[in-house]
């Protein structure tokens, strides 16, 4: 059996800064580490986020057809308010709330075409 030590997940962006200014207005934090157009990272909730810039020799591999590929789940505490934050700074919301057995979610896309759930789960009560 292998020892892992870490897991990452990784975004190749088809615009570099345009998708690393998206997730910097999303998570609310400034990528570390950064190394312009190459590699922006995020920590968030135990996992770590990188987006990078796929080198011209990886380039058909990220052709634009291959857009939207990832599919990333948030969990927030409060979903009108990271709609709301969203919205302030460009980016509207472009699909319903809807109301499922687990919470309540919506999905929003990246500037890349990468699909976000934003889901707040169900308050329990005693």
């Amino acid at each position: 059996m292998f020892n892992y030590s870490a897991a990452l997940v990784t975004i190749a962006a088809i615009d570099f800064d345009r998708l690393l200014a998206f997730y910097s207005v999303l998570l609310q934090q400034a990528p570390q580490p950064h190394q312009p157009h190459v590699y922006g990272g995020f920590k968030i909730a135990g996992i770590d986020l990188g987006i990078f810039q796929p080198k011209a020799s990886n380039d058909q591999e990220f052709a634009p057809q291959s857009a939207g590929a990832v599919s990333l789940c948030l969990s927030v505490d409060n979903l009108e308010k990271v709609l709301e934050h969203l919205a302030t700074n460009g980016y509207p919301q472009t699909s319903t709330v809807l109301n499922a057995s687990h919470g309540r979610e919506c999905y929003i896309y990246d500037p890349d075409g990468n699909r976000i759930i934003l889901h707040q789960g169900q308050k329990l009560t005693s």
